[in-house]
């Protein structure tokens, strides 16, 4: 071996990454990203909300023979005050009695549906205890609505100085009307729900929820409020009628209003 020895040459190990074999991949189509997105809405308004059973029996048809009864019963243009006091009570029994046929006819939860043994069973079921609860705990609620209505109707262009008894028996006709039905339904408070009411009544009070207007509760109140509200057309009109004195038309507007709602929610939800 000679004192020259020929080196060897280092070889340097290098590393690429070009070498490495690449994966295809494949943009979403349209049809991916549509239904990607109908899936985000879906899940955005899949709240679930309680439903009226497909009956006649939801459907308030005491509303319109009471409204004909303000006029030919109790002559509501004769003394306004009396006439709205008397027929209060007659009211109340009658909005007690379809709530409680409203509880009979609402559409089970899905927790109470996974819960409940696969026993058949009536659609509509007997009133029970603690339905008979709610329904004294929701009157007392609706009747609480009363003051709140009261000042929106002041705020709307009610008479603030004269006529103060008219317009608070107006409110508390609107609020066993319109809002004892929504509490009926939507609940205040209900444990065996997954869905918190509190959560429903911000979906519903935002038209969040999907196919609102097939919900004949809430129909039915938007119904009352418009009614109300085209009831104050007439009152200024020169035509010297009895009935344009305050609040009949308005009173009259709340309950055909809430009739033609509530059929027009019943109608939807056929479809």
């Amino acid at each position: 071996m000679t004192s020259k020895a020929q080196r060897m040459p280092r070889i340097k190990k290098t590393v690429s990454f070009s070498d490495v074999p690449k994966i295809a991949t494949i943009p979403p189509n349209d049809s991916q990203l549509t239904a990607d997105s109908k899936t985000t809405s879906q899940n955005s308004s899949s709240t679930w909300v309680p439903k009226l059973n497909k009956t006649v029996l939801t459907v308030p048809f005491h509303i319109p023979m009471f409204a004909y009864s303000l006029f030919e019963h109790y002559n509501i243009t004769t003394d306004a005050v009396s006439a709205m006091s008397r027929s209060l009570v007659v009211l109340v029994a009658f909005q007690v009695v379809y709530a409680l046929i409203l509880m009979q006819n609402i559409s089970e939860s899905p927790k109470k549906k996974k819960t409940k043994k696969t026993v058949k069973k009536a659609r509509v079921r007997a009133p029970e205890s603690g339905d008979f609860l709610y329904v004294t705990f929701a009157c007392g609620v609706t009747l609480l609505g009363t003051l709140p209505l009261f000042i929106v109707l002041i705020l709307f262009g009610a008479p603030f100085t004269v006529l103060l008894k008219e317009t608070y028996l107006l409110a508390v006709h609107i609020s066993f009307l319109v809002l004892l039905p929504l509490l009926i339904v939507y609940k205040i408070a209900d444990n065996d729900s997954e869905v918190q009411p509190s959560t429903v009544w911000s979906k519903l009070l935002t038209f969040e929820v999907a196919d609102w207007y097939k919900q004949p509760a809430f129909t039915m109140a938007i119904g009352g409020v418009v009614g109300t509200w085209l009831g104050a057309i007439p009152i200024p009109l020169d035509w010297d009628r009895n009935w344009q004195t305050w609040p009949i038309t308005l009173l009259v507007g709340a309950y055909g209003g809430a009739f033609v709602g509530n059929v027009l929610g019943q109608l939807a939800s056929l479809v």
